[in-house]
């Protein structure tokens, strides 16, 4: 029922202890005070014990999140069990685990397996640490001065309120608009079949697929924007979206995850610090990062500042082909993003297509895109996507020569490195040569995480030495959002920018990061 159980401490000196009295909590941590802390998922751990006892921000080394540092893409596991097994060879019974959830007292076996616990967690971070020491020459930067303070910042992000009302009224309205124009064009959107055969009719010529990404979106920038066979598919595509959108956010995403509080709807997103091979933060329970924006930006108006403040959304431009260049030292692209050159024009003019196919070719190709899947989102030959690559390539040589490096230094070590020495593990038996582009790209994804992690980091330790709320709400990519009082917005744009501007001078320095911070009444504002 969620009351005190019981609090497992162990020491270096073999020493353990296990606290039942709710009210011993307080004069243990005070004598843990001078100490080196150590957890196992220490997001969990403290803000379970935030509700008993005021815990300053201090150093701590959280044996999962390092592990996850060291080893995340290598291994996909991070549970005490597994780390017990790596690291103390050991296998440990979980059985008891469960009766935690049943018992109304703890039994003599559950506080040994609690004991057990603490004791396995310092002797992993013990032999970490000598990990660290031997394997990095204690260079652990990415985690003392990224990772472990983006702990803290996560304890104190803010949740997101939530207009309950237009969201469901939207979500009526999606469905309406779904019916009648599937209705209009008297056949099922989702069915791949009829679809191809009803545009192959208008367009008088065979497809691939009805894929919209790769096909269908790509058709409409070749095709004439006012014929017939235009309108069927901007038709299919909106019908199609109109669905997606009430299907996955429709009143089950508010059932599954508002709660109420006085009143308010607010949603609580489960936040995690190094969510993917690269370290870029990830998000669940709901994940924020997958709520519509550009094709469906209406969802982010739904998400509201609170009444008196406003919504501030900060987005990093070029962060990273600023990274590309930085890393690579390639001239030419150095030159470009001094001069504010996106590469996406750079595609418009190589490839030959609009804005939107470009931008969905660069970050493609960002993400590992084969010349196969140039051709097919441009609906070009593959032909034309091989020449338009060599060009990219001859254009930024030295980046291209720097890439293939990259590739190579994996090959050797099953690891490239981001510009803070994070390791981005590589597998050189990927079928198909998907872990040379992952190689090739690795170091650039991973430091552009690695620059939005530091900059949250920044902006609540800037918070904190001017006694100031943290106000951030959400990290989404490359995107920082927070919900600020309207009489102190200057205030807090301003401490956005300094956090934005001092992890680009420490990252990449010398390499422009251009900040964009809009305002508003909701998260639309952008």
């Amino acid at each position: 029922d969620g009351t005190f159980a019981g609090m497992s401490m162990a020491f270096g000196n073999e020493d353990s202890y296990l606290i039942t009295d709710q009210a011993d909590i307080r004069p243990a941590l005070e004598r843990l005070d001078n100490g080196q802390w150590t957890m196992q998922n220490a997001m969990f751990d403290l803000r379970v014990l935030r509700r008993y006892a005021d815990v300053p921000q201090r150093f701590v080394w959280d044996t999962m999140l390092v592990e996850q540092d060291l080893y995340g893409g290598w291994f996909d596991r991070f549970n005490l069990q597994n780390l017990v097994r790596r690291y103390l060879r050991e296998k440990r019974d979980k059985t008891i685990r469960d009766e935690f959830q049943k018992k109304v007292e703890m039994t003599p076996e559950m506080e040994a397996y609690a004991v057990q616990d603490a004791w396995d967690t310092v002797q992993i971070a013990k032999l970490q640490r000598e990990y660290v020491k031997s394997e990095l020459g204690g260079e652990f930067t990415y985690y003392t001065d990224i990772d472990e303070p983006s702990i803290w910042a996560l304890l104190d992000i803010k949740p997101n309120r939530v207009d309950v009302d237009a969201w469901l009224a939207n979500n009526e309205l999606m469905v309406n608009l779904a019916a009648e124009k599937e209705e209009e064009l008297g056949f099922n959107v989702y069915s791949h079949k009829v679809v191809k055969k009803e545009i192959e009719a208008s367009l008088g010529r065979k497809i691939k697929s009805t894929n919209a990404k790769s096909v269908l979106e790509p058709l409409l920038s070749r095709i004439d924007p006012q014929g017939d066979t235009a309108k069927l598919v901007r038709a299919v595509l909106e019908v199609r979206r109109a669905r997606k959108a009430a299907e996955t956010y429709g009143e089950g995403w508010i059932e599954q995850h508002v709660s109420w509080v006085d009143g308010i709807a607010y949603v609580y997103p489960s936040w995690k610090i190094t969510g993917a091979e690269t370290g870029r933060m990830s998000c669940s329970r709901p994940n924020m990062q997958n709520i519509p924006a550009r094709r469906m930006p209406i969802f982010r108006t739904f998400f509201p500042a609170s009444p008196g403040h406003v919504m501030q959304v900060a987005d990093v431009s070029q962060q990273e082909p600023g990274f590309s260049a930085f890393l690579s030292k390639d001239p030419v692209l150095m030159d470009e993003i001094q001069r504010g050159v996106k590469g996406y024009d750079v595609n418009m003019e190589i490839f030959g297509v609009d804005y939107d196919t470009s931008k969905t070719i660069t970050l493609g190709m960002n993400y590992g895109m084969s010349e196969y899947g140039v051709a097919a989102a441009a609906q070009i030959s593959l032909d034309e996507a091989v020449e338009g690559i060599r060009q990219r390539e001859r254009r930024y040589r030295v980046m291209t020569s720097w890439q293939a490096q990259q590739v190579k230094f994996a090959r050797r070590n099953y690891h490239v490195k981001t510009v803070t020495g994070r390791r981005v593990w590589v597998n050189p038996y990927l079928v198909g040569g998907g872990w040379e582009r992952n190689a090739a790209n690795g170091p650039v994804q991973g430091s552009a995480a690695d620059h939005t992690k530091l900059a949250f980091v920044l902006n609540h330790a800037f918070c904190q030495a001017d006694n100031m709320p943290f106000q951030v709400t959400g990290v989404i990519h490359d995107e920082m959002t927070q919900d600020v009082p309207e009489e102190e917005k200057e205030w807090y744009r301003g401490c956005m920018q300094d956090a934005w501007d001092t992890a680009s001078e420490r990252l990449a320095p010398g390499i422009p990061m251009r900040i964009a911070i809009s305002e508003g009444e909701n998260w639309g504002a952008k």
